[in-house]
């Protein structure tokens, strides 16, 4: 499982910790924001971190369980829809970061939705970015596929092959490519109730390919 104490994810607090880094952080989908106040707790300059999420209240609520709110700027913490290109609160986080941690998000949405998703977070890259890093882990499956979830939404789960496939058209979209390395944990079966008996965690690193370098 991709965790915040994986060696890729350290790897990257480490280039957030340079004292010459131009590396800023996104969460997406940060819930009460527990990963920011983990990155502050590490010595990571907190004027370069940044999180979204759907629900204010969750935000809020980060706010009253660490009592931190001086530590932040006003747009550290962002409620906006990553489904909605033209989502004004997003439209601030544009261009402001180079490593993206997305967690358990991607399999709550359609392929479409979730190539659309994708799609956005390129634009939060800085202009000019050739070494940026999107990480997370999501439940993906032995057999990637379409399923309905309980509540009636249609999810696809993913197995490496696709994740890649899915990077390789938001990388069209974009003007940009991406190379995902991810592996399915064959051990870790998913015991939600509804979701098909081959899910399976999905932990995955996306790097930016810089097509200037040759190879």
């Amino acid at each position: 499982m991709m965790g915040l104490q994986h060696p890729a994810f350290q790897a990257l607090v480490k280039r957030l910790k340079q004292p010459d880094s131009q590396d800023a952080f996104l969460d997406v989908a940060c819930c009460v924001g527990q990963v920011l106040r983990k990155l502050v707790f590490e010595g990571v300059d907190p004027s370069r971190l940044y999180a979204t999420d759907l629900v204010p209240e969750f935000l809020d609520l980060g706010f009253e369980l660490f009592n931190d709110r001086e530590k932040f700027g006003p747009d550290t913490f962002i409620a906006a829809n990553m489904l909605d290109p033209n989502d004004e609160g997003l439209k601030k986080l544009d261009g402001k970061v180079t490593i993206i941690h997305v967690a358990n998000f991607f399999h709550l949405f359609d392929r479409d939705q979730q190539v659309s998703a994708a799609t956005r977070m390129i634009k939060f890259l800085k202009p000019g970015v050739k070494d940026a890093v999107i990480i997370g882990g999501n439940i993906g499956s032995l057999k990637p596929d379409t399923f309905t979830a309980r509540n009636g939404t249609a999810r696809f789960l993913h197995d490496p092959e696709t994740f890649q496939e899915m990077w390789d058209e938001a990388g069209r979209k974009t003007g940009t490519k991406w190379k995902a390395a991810s592996a399915l944990i064959s051990t870790m079966k998913i015991q939600f109730p509804g979701w098909p008996d081959e899910s399976r965690y999905l932990g995955w690193v996306v790097r930016q390919v810089d097509e200037t370098v040759s190879s």
